[in-house]
């Protein structure tokens, strides 16, 4: 998860987790059948003794680590998106500084680096809502400094002047916007493998409570 949300590829500790996982269904399988054999022997012996079960089994550990399977896919392709974002505040950064420096052909050939990623943006079906936010504020700003640049170009002083007005809004409107971008890379990158980490966790709770139990149950018998 921490690899998802900083933007590093974890494909390959995913897909080695489900085989890890998918590798223990048969034990799984076993270690539940024994407790249910354990517990009807308890129950003929002692009625009132407490044997620990286990409710998951092998098909439980299957259906995980096609999930982790599933996740490694769904992690590539939001670093993909966050290495996205990322290239359009470089380009924008990258073209503000040519149109410091007085050449508008360089901070337009900037800006057209951000068609790509923000193309790869925009093709997010379902994007979280502070994305959406970044998003329109980062077109605003985009928008501006190409409108900024062309007037230079064509020595139109008043479109220059029309264009920064315009960017200064968009600056202003910006505030804020770096913060809601990282919160939804954030929450989104932490969602990605956020089901079937929680189903492991509470299966090796519960493995580890069936370990508990059984140790104090053998204490209690010597």
């Amino acid at each position: 998860t921490a690899l998802t949300a900083s933007g590093e590829a974890p494909a390959p500790e995913l897909t080695a987790a489900a085989e890890v996982v998918a590798g223990a269904s048969d034990e799984a399988d076993a270690a539940r059948r024994e407790l249910l054999a354990l517990a009807g022997v308890a129950a003929a012996v002692e009625p009132a003794a407490i044997v620990p079960t286990l409710s998951h089994g092998g098909a439980e550990l299957e259906l995980i680590a096609a999930q982790l399977r599933s996740s490694a896919d769904a992690a590539t392709l939001f670093v993909e998106r966050r290495h996205a974002t990322q290239a359009v505040v470089d380009a924008l950064a990258a073209a503000l500084a040519a149109l410091e420096r007085d050449d508008p052909s360089a901070a337009l050939a900037s800006l057209a680096k951000a068609d790509a990623p923000m193309a790869l943006l925009g093709a997010w079906e379902r994007p979280p809502p502070l994305l959406r936010y970044w998003m329109t504020i980062s077109t605003g700003l985009l928008e501006a400094a190409g409108d900024i640049a062309r007037a230079t170009l064509a020595e139109d002083p008043v479109a220059q002047k029309a264009g920064a007005e315009r960017y200064a809004r968009a600056a202003e409107a910006a505030r804020g916007a770096d913060n809601a971008l990282a919160l939804a890379l954030s929450e989104e990158g932490a969602a990605v493998s956020a089901t079937p980490l929680r189903r492991l966790a509470a299966v090796a709770d519960e493995v580890d409570e069936a370990r508990a139990a059984l140790r104090l149950a053998r204490l209690r018998a010597s």
